[in-house]
């Protein structure tokens, strides 16, 4: 309970960000596997999306981890800055090479007379934009965990 007790906002979204990130990840894959993409020919699972995501996770957590195991004084503090700094870097990077991916489809389903009356097409369109969402909310929490420390009686 003191473990709880001791942590600050920076902790909790920085384990919301990385429970988002996951879950972002599954919703990528399924999508990509979406029946609309298979038949399409677009069904090929980016490993930039999946690499940078996993990055990103791993950064946060060792953010914690660091945060955690020491007092947070002078290059600790710096360190944990740089951690969450390049983590959301890499989940904004994940985020925009999905969207490169997928802005083609998003176009032709939406804003042309091609797919017009695809229920399949809509819905995998729509699927992609939720993941989008999805994305865009793990990258903000992993923002509002750069500017909190992770526990309240250390400066990290």
């Amino acid at each position: 309970m003191e473990f709880i007790k001791s942590q600050r906002v920076a902790f909790y979204a920085s384990i919301a960000a990385v429970i988002l990130a996951l879950v972002s990840i599954i919703i990528y894959g399924v999508n990509t596997t979406n029946n609309y993409y298979v038949t399409s020919g677009s069904a090929n699972i980016s490993a930039l999306v999946v690499v940078f995501t996993v990055i990103a996770m791993i950064l946060l957590i060792a953010r914690i981890v660091i945060a955690e195991k020491f007092d947070g004084a002078g290059l600790i503090k710096h360190v944990t800055s740089i951690l969450t700094l390049v983590a959301c870097v890499f989940i904004a990077s994940a985020f925009f090479a999905y969207v490169g991916e997928r802005v083609y489809d998003i176009a032709i389903v939406l804003a042309s007379d091609l797919e017009a009356g695809n229920v399949a097409a809509t819905d995998a369109v729509m699927q992609t934009i939720a993941g989008f969402v999805l994305y865009a909310v793990t990258l903000i929490f992993a923002i509002v965990s750069a500017f909190a420390r992770v526990r309240k009686d250390s400066v990290a």
